[in-house]
């Protein structure tokens, strides 16, 4: 296919169609509830299983903030690698050992 100064005009006005609808979620709550879970398994996620959180600072108290896409992406991954059995959810993998910060199976 020939790219041409139209098409490629076109394919950057869908781009930003796309990244204009995209949902930027402002809050631990916020997180949570896009993901139908409680705002402690969403952290917990953030930290054993990659959930794509962005912090606006470097401190471990500074606010987050979250894209419904990167989300939606980060679930469809998690969801094809617990089908292949190569994953299994993290909610039945991991126990959080009362008391101490320590990850067992």
């Amino acid at each position: 296919m020939i790219r041409t100064w139209k098409s490629g005009l076109i394919e950057k006005a869908v781009n930003r169609a796309a990244a204009s609808s995209e949902k930027r979620l402002q809050s631990w709550k916020e997180i949570a509830d896009y993901l139908e879970r409680d705002e402690r398994t969403a952290r917990r996620w953030e930290k054993v299983a990659g959930l794509p959180v962005h912090r606006h600072g470097e401190r471990k108290g500074s606010s987050v903030h979250a894209y419904t896409s990167e989300l939606d992406s980060w679930r469809t991954r998690r969801e094809a690698k617990a089908a292949d059995g190569r994953e299994h959810d993290t909610e039945q993998l991991l126990r959080v050992k009362r008391g101490s910060r320590r990850l067992v199976e």
